[in-house]
């Protein structure tokens, strides 16, 4: 995800949803402001594939893209894991002959 899909959503498609979400997270612990960066982006997300304002977003759609990110992780975990144990194969050493007449 484009680390700035959430501002750029916030400002051309639902300046007010966004406003909103940043007011709230304002309000919440500090600890909590990284994870509502995090769901602006998701948010965006959803916007930027569906269309609409943040009202219109449904539950489905937000469990949707989470089972969506864990799939992801979860691929891109094996790949990772697959890439750290797989032996690389290096082929068989030739010689070059050449011709000196």
């Amino acid at each position: 995800m484009h680390r700035d899909l959430a501002s750029v959503m916030a400002e051309v498609r639902d300046p007010e949803g966004f406003a909103h979400l940043h007011q709230l997270a304002e309000s919440g612990p500090t600890s909590s402001r990284k994870d509502a960066q995090i769901a602006a982006t998701r948010i965006a997300t959803l916007l930027a594939c569906k269309g609409g304002a943040i009202r219109d977003i449904t539950d489905g759609e937000v469990e949707g893209l989470r089972v969506s990110l864990a799939g992801a992780e979860e691929r891109l975990g094996q790949i990772n894991r697959r890439a750290q144990t797989a032996p690389t194969g290096l082929g068989m050493p030739t010689t070059r002959s050449t011709d000196r007449e």
